[in-house]
């Protein structure tokens, strides 16, 4: 039944993942209305001069330039354009009439460039052919600026669209933001491991800053932001910070004693950060122009702990369970990072980071797989140690506290300051007896019989201790403890009687005790164990000259 529980439970989470990817991978498509009217604009622009523009490559003069086109009322009145600009402030008008401008002007620590922004430029209503004319100032004139992705469209409709395309990216870095927060949070509980719980912080750390660099930056965090500025310093500020987490985990990781290197690279990266900021605060310089050092730094880095994992290997010292899960994660990361590192300087491609955000997504899993192994063996070594805690402190045949518990305890008391405490000594008569008439095994269920009427009695207000082979201890303690001794006490008779009654044995359960109260100001409770121990044996001997 418990079988078919679980499979119920994981076909209903199965179920909503599939539901929910379902939800990012298909869209809703109309017919006829706003979404069947989109006409593309990337082409039909030119310059002043009458030559053909390209929105992706404009060329400016003195900083500026203006690209014109001819639209139609009919097709464009109540539209918008949409588009993306970047690193490039314009005016746009209709027939000489400014209808839109873009001229951000953000806190200088964001940097001179905005990056990518969704423009949604409303055309008003008109009749006939109008010249419409984008007058454009670049703040940096390189490949990335300039106009990309312009339709004339409805601009709820584009705006959804782009999140769309974007959401299956965004997701993917949600997911992994979460992980490495999850995985942060895992390293707390290994506090008694201290080199595992740098190792599962700082992939927690590495988690956390690759799924912020590689969130889809235009669109989905101008929607959460309300612009490109941060979204693009958070970039730049993550890749730099990037290697001091993964220096860490592989220093921890390769147990790697010689880390002048890594101490010289992790401080190349901290500089790096220290000089970005300071350059860019004081409106010196933009992160972009500092890229390539940071790329540098990234590259060598990577070189280092290839050749860090390797040495740990060939050294054997890295647990070789743990090695192939870890080597597989790093070469994802490592071998992704330098795919997109190549594209972004080799092919222009505009998602410069889309080849580590697939592998954050592999990253996440391995290291999941991993955690999940690990936690496995943490709880087996804890059920381990446990259970030889539980044999080391247990009584074998009763299941009771035994004498290594008692004197545990009887040292937490003595540490003491104030407060008291009821030692009860108990000794079950006739024990003898019963080995020598009718065996050991009689013997057992005998002791087995006491134990169980001090368990069902005292034990419900104290602690009960087995010290010898017909020998128990009981302590109570609390404000309440002589209360509690007389509940008790009374149990303990009338469980003695009961078991005579019901199980008629060939000797009678009778135990002797002996109560004693130490006050734990008096540091001494040796004496009141002693008191303790005397009244049983006064409360024996009357108990033998009543049977006589």
């Amino acid at each position: 039944m418990k079988k078919t529980y679980h499979i119920l439970n994981s076909f209903i989470v199965l179920f909503l993942l599939a539901f929910v990817a379902n939800m990012f991978i298909n869209t809703f498509v109309f017919k006829g209305g706003a979404d069947s009217a989109v006409i593309n604009y990337d082409n039909g622009w030119f310059y002043e001069n009458g030559v053909s523009a390209d929105l992706m490559d404009l060329k400016f003069k003195d900083g500026s330039t203006s690209i014109s086109r001819y639209i139609s009322g009919s097709e464009a009145s109540g539209m918008s354009i949409c588009c993306i600009s970047r690193n490039v402030d314009f005016t746009v008008l209709l027939d000489d009439r400014e209808i839109y401008e873009l001229h951000p002007e953000p806190s200088p620590f964001y940097g001179k460039y905005y990056g990518d922004y969704i423009n949604f430029i409303k055309i008003p209503y008109f009749e006939g052919i109008c010249k419409l004319e984008i007058k454009c100032t670049y703040r940096t004139n390189n490949r990335w600026t300039g106009f990309g992705h312009m339709k004339l469209e409805d601009s709820t409709t584009f705006f959804r669209d782009f999140l769309h395309k974007n959401m299956m990216k965004f997701l993917i870095c949600v997911i992994a933001f979460f992980s490495g927060l999850l995985l942060m949070m895992l390293a707390l509980l290994q506090r008694s491991d201290i080199e595992h719980m740098t190792e599962t912080a700082s992939l927690g750390v590495i988690t956390v800053v690759l799924s912020v660099w590689t969130a889809p930056t235009p669109g989905i965090m101008q929607l959460i932001t309300g612009g490109s500025h941060l979204a693009r310093m958070l970039n730049y500020y993550t890749l730099m910070l990037l290697p001091i987490p993964t220096f860490i985990f592989v220093a921890t990781f390769t147990r790697t004693k010689n880390r002048i290197l890594m101490n010289i690279l992790m401080g190349a990266a901290i500089a790096n950060l220290l000089l970005n900021a300071s350059l860019v605060s004081m409106k010196i310089a933009d992160y972009s122009q500092f890229l390539i050092i940071t790329h540098i730094i990234v590259l060598l880095g990577s070189i280092y702990i290839i050749f860090m994992i390797i040495n740990s290997i060939i050294k054997k010292r890295i647990n070789q369970k743990q090695c192939q899960y870890i080597i597989a994660s790093m070469s994802v990361i490592i071998i992704s990072g330098l795919i997109d590192m190549y594209r972004f300087y080799f092919t222009m491609a505009e998602d410069s980071s889309a080849a580590v955000r697939i592998g954050l997504l592999f990253f996440v899993m391995i290291l999941a797989v991993y955690e999940y192994l690990h936690l496995i063996e943490v709880q087996v070594k804890a059920g381990r140690s446990e259970l030889m805690q539980k044999i080391a402190m247990e009584d074998v045949l009763t299941g009771m506290n035994n004498r290594t518990a008692f004197k545990e305890h009887e040292a937490s008391i003595l540490k003491r300051e104030n407060g008291k405490v009821l030692f009860i000594h108990f000794d079950v008569n006739g024990l003898k007896t019963v080995n020598d008439n009718y065996g050991h095994e009689a013997g057992d269920k005998h002791i087995i019989a006491a134990s169980n009427v001090l368990k069902e009695s005292f034990g419900k207000f104290g602690k009960c201790y087995r010290v010898g082979g017909d020998e128990f201890f009981a302590i109570l303690e609390g404000k309440n403890s002589d209360e509690d001794y007389e509940i008790a006490l009374n149990d303990f008779f009338e469980l003695q009687d009961e078991y005579n009654e019901q199980n008629s044995p060939p000797v009678k359960l009778q135990i002797a005790y002996g109560m004693a109260e130490y006050k734990c100001s008096d540091k001494n409770p040796e004496e009141a164990e002693k008191l303790a121990d005397s009244r049983m044996y006064e409360k024996k001997k009357a108990m033998k000259l009543l049977n006589t």
